[in-house]
């Protein structure tokens, strides 16, 4: 049966991947205190990635990217492109279960990954066994419990006393706004980026038409969103800290207190972060699955979540000898060559080849 998604759920999907990590860190670090002025503006390259994405989607209205890059580049070349993405798609899910494993043991304090790595991706081969279409469902219905979680931890945020500290805000752009953004561009590949992963569900929505509101609006409420996070990292921590702890987030709400009633939300911190990474690692995973479905035609599609799974769950430990060097990769290495690759320049050419290759052929048949 051919799973459909609303427009509602395509935008809790878009919004809610990239989100699952980008909350967890100090995005535009290198700007300090004009990160969140740096987030609102490269919201302009993630509405050209989605205007990208959506004009190819158009032309093969029935496919996803994999799709794509077959009919526009051929068999071989196509092919070679559609299984770059089935490796890119599996080693970002690798990437983020080691960042969730990570943090959990932070949270948790303890050395037992392994149970976390079981709870996390045992979860998410669940999930993508029940299907694509259940999986958008729980994910839109958490994004309402995420809103409203978030509106609590900010009340609670901002009546805690003596912790907010508005002149960490100050000087606005020292340097002036080129330098800035010069330097914190690979915000284009993370977080707005990550919604390539939109690529593989356009073909699913039950009303094509809405996708371009949907995704531009799930665009708009990431920045916006992640833009506020930032102010609340720079105004409880000061700019240089948060631009050097590994997680911000968790280091802002341990400076909840309130007489006492409420001074240690690791539990339920637990349980938001376990819900992020099985819509971030579930939604990977799956883009990975599907991809290879398509390309291969591989049948036994239970075996394929299993394998793919447990090539994931092995992959998280190995990509890195420890965390540090796993961030050190995720920070410089990947957005340079494998997120600009594959989120930018392999559409953009495949855009351009498409347009070229439609104006050929409408030349040809005005020419008989």
């Amino acid at each position: 049966m051919d799973e459909k998604i609303s427009p509602y759920e395509l935008f809790s999907v878009i919004f809610l991947v990239p989100y699952g990590t980008a909350i967890l860190v100090f995005n535009a670090a290198e700007a300090k205190q004009d990160a969140w002025i740096m987030i609102l503006i490269y919201m302009i390259p993630g509405f050209l990635l989605q205007y990208i994405y959506i004009s190819l989607h158009r032309s093969y209205p029935q496919g996803t990217i994999i799709d794509w890059m077959v009919e526009i580049f051929g068999k071989v070349l196509g092919g070679f492109f559609a299984i770059l993405y089935i490796l890119y798609f599996g080693y970002i899910a690798g990437r983020v279960l080691r960042d969730f494993i990570n943090i959990l043991k932070i949270v948790a304090a303890t050395n037992n990954l392994i149970t976390f790595n079981i709870v996390i991706i045992g979860t998410v081969i669940y999930g993508i066994s029940k299907g694509v279409e259940n999986m958008c469902r729980i994910t839109s219905s958490y994004f309402l419990v995420l809103v409203i979680v978030n509106l609590i931890l900010l009340l609670l945020f901002f009546a805690t006393p003596n912790i907010i500290h508005w002149h960490n805000l100050k000087p606005i752009l020292p340097k002036g706004l080129l330098e800035p953004l010069l330097k914190n561009w690979d915000i284009i590949t993370f977080p707005y980026g990550e919604t390539i992963i939109a690529t593989m569900l356009y073909s699913k929505v039950n009303n094509p038409d809405k996708i371009k509101f949907s995704a531009f609006w799930a665009i708009i409420v990431e920045g916006i969103v992640l833009s506020f996070a930032s102010i609340c990292y720079i105004i409880g921590l000061g700019a240089n800290f948060a631009s050097k702890a590994y997680f911000p987030m968790l280091d802002t709400l341990r400076l909840i207190r309130l007489s006492g009633f409420l001074d240690r939300l690791d539990l339920f911190i637990i349980t938001i972060l376990t819900f992020n990474a099985f819509i971030k690692i579930g939604f990977f995973t799956y883009c990975s699955i599907a991809a290879t479905n398509q390309l291969l035609g591989v049948k036994n599609n239970r075996a394929l979540i299993w394998i793919s799974g447990l090539i994931i769950s092995i992959a998280a430990y190995y990509m890195a000898e420890d965390y540090p060097q796993h961030l050190k990769i995720g920070l410089d290495f990947t957005p340079k060559y494998i997120h600009l690759p594959m989120q930018i320049i392999l559409p953009v050419l495949a855009l351009m080849v498409n347009h070229f290759k439609k104006k050929s052929i409408k030349k040809r048949t005005e020419t008989t």
